[in-house]
């Protein structure tokens, strides 16, 4: 994930997040309510609209179809 944004006009968004997780790894999100944890995941999975890029082993999240990418991610 590299330079990720979402957007809310409401409550605030996150900016410029980027993270890297080598395969075979697990990653806890952890934080208090409102912080965007569900939101980032949500991004991951293509289910928000945001900016940025993801990837997943090379490939970016923008080159698949929607049911390409998800049946990758587990949420």
């Amino acid at each position: 994930m590299t330079g990720l944004v979402l957007e809310s006009v409401s409550v605030g968004g996150l900016h410029d997040v980027s993270l890297e997780v080598p395969g075979g790894q697990v990653v806890c999100l952890s934080g208090v309510s409102g912080t965007g944890k569900s939101r980032l995941l949500r991004a991951v999975a293509d289910l928000e609209p945001h900016g940025g890029s993801i990837s997943l082993n090379g490939a970016g999240q923008r080159d698949m179809l929607a049911h390409q990418w998800r049946s990758r991610v587990i949420m």
